[in-house]
């Protein structure tokens, strides 16, 4: 190693990166890099201030991405060290345009930067351009790299590999294949079936993370449940792959929750009001969520109802009425079960007619994988794939694109056989709201503030 005096008693820090790929490569680990860089330091007598380690990080990442070269920066801008040593350039940058941002940084606090096992010339015109042509190729080289990764990846999507290792709760890597495959964890995956059902009766995220974590023990934040909710491995799915792999939940079902997510964000109310038909009262003049007024009572208490927050808000909306909640609440109370049992009735002949060939999708995209494995094994030829696989994806669209009954008879069934008539009294606000939300997908209510038949989950 050759010794440069001129680096003696300098403050020094040490910037170590390695993407996920690396890690793994002798001279490229993280105790690798390390080492090379203090026995430098040592070498030169430099006082360590810092060491900042990107690990999974790929030097194609913006800038905001790499979080240690961040904070490493702030001590450079605090004027708090003289150098910043890496072992190569192309851990420190494969970005010409970061790479002279950063300088920028550097340039402004006198702050020189130094690789360990290569030497640049950052002074003299012809040591820039040499700079520049090293950036340039390291650049294209990442991006040629990012290329082949992402077609590999594309590649085992089709043929339903795993090529992550995080999954969502429920779902697990198998192995007994020889490939790695996402299959459904038995024991897990109970849990999260729990959790969507109790969601869609409820219709909160939180209320459900709690009976979630009193039942089971297992404690997810709400961003963790949401992404669940927007996961579509659990329906089988993922980048376009509609038979990726086991599916957990029906998609109708993941749908349905992400309407409830969307409702629930774009409508909610904080407060202390608990409004029994939030979300679920519509206004029928332009079908959009009416929400709840607390008008407050002089001995106290308050009367609740609702108006077309379209009117009110914005003038959008002819429907300037407001109903009383109380007026919602007999309505269903005095007719829902005879509109329960008439639709479960008219649910019953629908799904017959209208019965989602399962048995059949599943028969068609078994079908597409063996003619898959035939090509890939020079069986049949491109032109016979392509005649058959235009053939079942055609047959497999028309069955997908079949119309679905429009709601859950055995939702209906299990409401009704509850006898919710003699106990809804006994409930409270919250317990009531979760009874309607259970089985009501919407209310509609007309200018003359009439209520109209529910529309059933």
């Amino acid at each position: 190693m050759f010794v440069d005096e001129s680096l003696y008693g300098k403050r020094a820090l040490k910037y170590i990166r390695v993407s996920t790929a690396e890690q793994a490569i002798k001279g490229f680990s993280l105790e690798a890099q390390e080492a090379d860089l203090d026995e430098f330091i040592k070498a030169h007598y430099m006082v360590t201030v810092g060491t900042f380690i990107d690990a999974g990080k790929t030097a194609r990442k913006n800038l905001h991405k790499r979080e240690a070269l961040r904070d490493m920066l702030e001590y450079v801008k605090r004027d708090e060290a003289d150098i910043i040593l890496f072992v190569r350039l192309d851990r420190w940058t494969r970005n010409i345009k970061d790479y002279w941002k950063v300088q920028e940084v550097l340039d402004a606090h006198n702050v020189q930067w130094k690789c360990t096992q290569e030497q640049y010339d950052t002074y003299s015109t012809n040591g820039r351009l040499q700079l520049n042509l090293k950036l340039a190729i390291a650049e294209d080289e990442a991006d040629r790299t990012s290329d082949r990764i992402k077609g590999i990846q594309k590649n085992k999507v089709a043929n339903g590999e795993a090529i992550s290792g995080s999954l969502p709760y429920g779902l697990k890597i198998d192995r007994s294949s020889g490939r790695k495959r996402i299959a459904i964890d038995q024991e897990k995956i109970v849990v999260t079936l729990d959790a969507f059902d109790h969601f869609l009766a409820c219709q909160s995220r939180r209320k459900t993370r709690i009976y979630i974590g009193d039942k089971y023990g297992v404690h997810w934040t709400d961003q963790t449940f949401k992404a669940m909710i927007y996961n579509d491995l659990y329906a089988g799915e993922y980048r376009g792959n509609k038979d990726y792999c086991p599916a957990a939940v029906e998609k109708q079902t993941m749908n349905e929750m992400r309407r409830i997510c969307e409702t629930l964000h774009q409508h909610s109310r904080t407060g202390v009001h608990c409004y029994l038909f939030s979300g679920l009262a519509r206004c029928q003049v332009c079908g959009n969520v009416m929400h709840g007024v607390a008008d407050p009572l002089k001995g106290g208490g308050h009367t609740y109802y609702y108006r077309c927050s379209k009117h009110y808000n914005y003038h959008a909306c002819t429907n300037n009425s407001s109903i009383r909640e109380s007026v919602i609440e007999e309505y269903l109370l005095q007719n829902v079960e005879r509109q329960m049992k008439d639709y479960a009735i008219r649910y019953e002949i629908t799904a017959k007619e209208n019965k989602k060939p399962q048995a059949e999708k599943a028969k068609i995209r078994a079908k597409l994988r063996k003619l898959k494995e035939l090509y890939v094994n020079d069986l049949i030829d491109l032109k016979e794939y392509k005649k058959d696989y235009d053939a079942y994806t055609a047959k497999l669209e028309q069955l997908e694109e079949a119309p679905a009954p429009g709601a859950n008879v055995e939702k209906i069934n299990a409401f009704l056989a509850k006898d919710f008539k003699s106990t809804y009294d006994d409930l409270d606000r919250e317990e009531k709201r979760t009874l309607w939300r259970s089985v009501i997908k919407a209310i509609y209510i007309t200018e003359g503030k009439d209520v109209q038949p529910p529309i059933f989950l």
